[in-house]
Formats: structure tokens, sequence, C-alpha cells
């Protein structure tokens, strides 16, 4: 080792000057050799365009509203070097810290009283200053100029909106949003505040089925609802929630009625709206109510036609649910009735559907005259087929009597007198005889079919015709 050691300081200590001078002339012989096998060669190389020194802006209340445009400019950058130094700048390292930038401490000295502005600032080309190996010279910088537009800020508060995006899941409505701030201060270009329509700040709630709580962040846009970026917002952020509620939907009970109608009035109907009413709320609440009821109807206060109001949130009392449109929270009933017309109607026996006659017998029925009260439109269109007059002679034998009919009323007609009907059974044989003796006359019976009762009247006046029959067999 000490040998070593004692080798090496003889080589540096003998003929020092003779061996720095042929390392001298080692280093020129080597620069002679790479300049002639490796003469300078020019590339290009494109670097986006950058802004520098951009506190200046903020500090005279400016901004580049052409910005974006810029910073998607590309400048292509010509460098002269060695075949070996250019390879060494176009590695990926290398060149991706080749740029050009606009320093925008140029504006110090300019005045910005009036905005807009053009100005013409010049671009600067940059290459990596971590190469110590080779030499570079920057041949040109195209474009070496670049038109900046320039405009003064200002600011002012505005109403924060917000825009509900996509859609529920079905079968779920949400509250009004509640947002922890109602306005905010927007800041940008003064020359591009007449085209600013409004603040918003989107949520998106589509298929949501629970309860949403989010930030966002609002945005400015124009009148064609395009987003402006050139302007910020004070606060950058906002909470927003919405209550998400499951939709039912309630039947609403038909009304019911109690009271009689005045005898001179007649009910033509009773309708209501809506049909169902649809409510927000849980599961367990829906269980509480299985419908909507309505009062019942006192048909003895109705006059005339009248559309009676109920309110529905009443009858939600006793659970947490919500009517889902507040626009709709009554139940209007519309109660229908016209005042009673009459009109007299006669039956005649070819209209009856005779029952239980005995195939012996004949009958003869009176004309029946009858009066019929109800609206005037129906009673007018009422015929006799519609009344399907019936009676029933089962079981009678040759006689006069008096006999109840029955009649089918249709709905809302009526009679105040019940009718009956004047009878003659006789044998067929007998009638090609002379009559001997008196004819018997029989009571009024009930018939077997639905009917009403036949007026007392007449059976008395039934009786009298049967009395001069009988005297006047006896005469005979």
């Amino acid at each position: 080792m000490k040998r070593a050691a004692e080798v090496i300081k003889g080589f540096f200590a003998k003929d020092l000057m003779w061996k720095i001078f042929s390392l001298l002339i080692a280093l020129a012989l080597w620069f002679v050799v790479m300049n002639t096998l490796n003469p300078a060669e020019t590339k290009t190389f494109t670097a986006g365009l950058a802004f520098t020194n951009e506190q200046v802006l903020e500090d005279k209340n400016i901004i580049i509203t052409n910005k974006a445009e810029l910073e998607n400019t590309k400048v292509s950058i010509k460098v002269r070097g060695t075949r070996p130094a250019l390879d060494e700048l176009s590695r990926d390292a290398n060149r991706q810290q080749i740029a050009a930038y606009i320093d925008l401490s140029q504006l110090n000295a300019l005045d910005f009283e009036e905005t807009p502005q053009t100005l013409m600032l010049s671009v600067t080309p940059e290459l990596p200053d971590n190469i110590f190996l080779y030499s570079y010279e920057i041949v040109s910088c195209l474009p070496n100029n670049a038109e900046v537009d320039i405009d003064s800020l200002m600011s002012e508060t505005m109403k924060l909106h917000i825009d509900v995006q996509g859609e529920l899941k079905d079968g779920y409505n949400m509250s009004d949003p509640v947002c922890d701030t109602d306005t905010v201060r927007i800041t940008g270009p003064r020359s591009m505040f007449g085209s600013v329509s409004s603040v918003k700040a989107s949520v998106d709630i589509t298929d949501k089925t629970d309860n949403i709580s989010v930030t966002a962040a609002p945005a400015v846009y124009d009148t064609d609802n395009i987003p402006m970026e050139l302007f910020t917002v004070e606060p950058e952020t906002v909470d927003i929630s919405f209550s998400i509620r499951k939709q039912w939907q309630l039947p609403v009970d038909a009304p019911e009625t109690t009271g009689e109608l005045n005898e001179n009035l007649v009910l033509e109907g009773i309708s209501y709206e809506p049909k169902t009413v649809e409510v927000e709320g849980s599961i367990e609440d829906i269980n509480k109510i299985q419908s909507i009821k309505v009062p019942p109807i006192d048909l003895s206060a109705i006059e005339n036609t009248q559309i009676i109001s109920y309110d529905i949130r009443p009858s939600l009392n006793g659970t947490k649910l919500q009517l889902k449109d507040d626009s709709v929270t009554k139940i209007n009933v519309t109660v229908t009735v016209s005042s009673k017309a009459s009109r007299d109607i006669t039956i005649k026996q070819s209209d009856f559907e005779i029952k239980g006659l005995g195939a012996d017998l004949n009958a003869d029925i009176d004309d029946v005259n009858i009066t019929v009260y109800g609206a005037q439109e129906v009673i007018d269109s009422l015929t006799v087929a519609q009344l399907k007059p019936v009676i029933d002679l089962s079981g009678r034998k040759e006689g006069l009597f008096n006999l109840d009919i029955g009649l089918t009323l249709p709905e809302n007609v009526e009679m105040r007198v019940t009718p009956g009907a004047t009878v003659f059974i006789s044998n067929r044989e007998a009638e090609t005889q002379p009559q001997t003796e008196p004819v018997e006359v029989h009571e009024s019976e009930p018939v077997t079919e639905a009917h009403t009762e036949a007026p007392a009247a007449a059976e008395t006046d039934a009786d009298s015709p049967a009395e001069e029959d009988s005297t006047a067999a006896q005469e005979d």
C-alpha cells in the first residue's frame, strides 16, 4: 500500500508541466474531432404557452379573458446544437422541460383605467438548465409575441339557485332543497357581466331513495345556460340537503248522506274530486290510515245544487304523512239537485203482464192512471214499457177485484199515491150464456210481485158498480 502511494506521488511530481500540456493538447484534439465528425444541427421542439408572475393580475385587479386560448397555443422553438446534444435534449425527461412563457411583469408599467384592452406581449422560450455537457443556441421562437386580452374585474352579489338534475326512483318525492346560503358573490370580467343570467349549484338525484346531503360548487351561467369559466364564486362550495319521501296514493271514500231531501227536489247525483290523494311518508304511517273519509252530507240542508269543500289535512292527523302537492288540499263534493216535475201516465190492459190467470178465465182490467214525480228530462222520456206493469191473478175466481199492481220505477222517480187496478174475472163459457146470478165483489188482496198498496178510494169506487150489476141481475 505504501509502495503504491509512493508511485502515485512520483507520477504527479515528475514532469508535471509536460503532463498538463499533454492533457490540453488532448482536449483540443477532442474538440476538433467532435466538431469535424459532429457538426452543429438544428431541431424544432414544440412547447405549450404558460404565464409567469401572475400576481401582477391580482395586484392590478385585471384578468386575461383569452387565457384559455393562449394556454392551448403551441410554440415552435428551433434549437441549434450537435447531434449528441440534440439527442440528449430530445429525451422525454428533458423534452418536457422545454417551455415558452409570457412574463406578466411586462404589465407593471401599463395603465388599465380603460378596459377591455388587447396587448402584444413577448413570448420567451426556455430550455432545461440541468444539461451541463452540451451547449445550445435558440435560433427562433414562433410565435414570439401573443395578443393578450385584458379586462378589469368587478364583483356582484347574486341569488343562488339549486339546479336539480335527474329523476328520483319511481314512487319517491323530495322536499324543497335546503342550502346553507341563499346568495353568493361572483367576480369576473366587467365587460361580460351583461351576459350573466344566473348562479347555480347542481345536484344529481337520479334514482335516489334516501335523504340527500351533498357539497356542490356553484357556477355562473350565461343567457344560453352555458357556464362562464372566467367567473369565480365565493364561497367556492355550498352544502345542500333534500328530504326524500316515499309516495303513496290514498283513495277517497264516496261521501255518505244523512237526512231527507226536500220533497220538491230530486237528487240527480253526487260527485267528488279528487278520487285519490297522493301523500308522502313511511309505511308505518300509511298503515294508520287506509283512506280519506269525507264527512256525510245532510240532504235536508240542500236547497239547490251546491259544491261543498272539505279540507284533506285533518284526515292525516295522528301521522307524519304530508300531501305531495300542497296546491291540492281540498276535496270538492258536488251535490246536483233539480226541482221535481210531475206527469200523468195511463196504463192500459195491453200494457200489463198478467200472471196466474186460469186457462178457463178471462180478465178485464180498467185503465190505471198514475202520476210520477222526478226530474223533468227523466219523466218526459219515461214510457209505460219502462215501468214494466205487472198484476198477479193467481188463485182468483170469477168476480170483481181491486188489486195492487207492481211497477218498476227508475232511479229518482217516485209516486206519491199507491196505484191499484180494478179487474173483472169471468168464465169463458159463461160469457156466451145469459147471466142469472149477481156478480160477487171480492176484496183486494196483495199480489206476490213487488208492488205498492192500492188506495182505499179505489176499493170504494169499485164496490159501487158491482152493486149495480147485482141489482140489474135480480131485476132480469
